[in-house]
């Protein structure tokens, strides 16, 4: 099960592949404090800069948009033989996400970045 301690280490790495989040939303599992809102995983937000927010208990649409990716995931897998890392691929560089107006968040993210970039003089 994942832990506290795991769950900071694989933030740390994402963070330092892909820079510091301002917010992090989570669901109350233990690893992330549970209902306590002194928690190792506050504290550690807190030192990082980062705003922990909390799922609302019994609030399913809370986290609405995680569970519609983990159903994604689920219904896709067997494509992609299993394998995770084929999956993310086709899901981020080649599958178009009605959300996204029938694009690719690799698309996506190039643009904002181009258009971000034109604008931070």
């Amino acid at each position: 099960t994942l832990t506290t301690n795991n769950m900071k280490l694989l933030l740390e790495e994402c963070i330092g592949m892909h820079g510091k989040p301002r917010e992090i939303l989570t669901d109350n599992g233990h690893e992330f404090g549970g209902i306590w809102k002194d928690s190792q995983f506050d504290k550690w937000c807190e030192q990082q800069g980062i705003i922990h927010i909390r799922a609302s208990i019994h609030k399913p649409t809370t986290l609405g948009k995680m569970g519609a990716l983990q159903q994604t995931y689920f219904r896709e897998i067997s494509y992609c033989n299993n394998d995770l890392g084929a999956w993310r691929y086709r899901y981020n560089c080649e599958r178009p996400h009605e959300s996204l107006r029938m694009l690719t968040p690799l698309v996506v993210y190039f643009q904002y970045r181009r258009h971000k970039k034109h604008y931070d003089l």
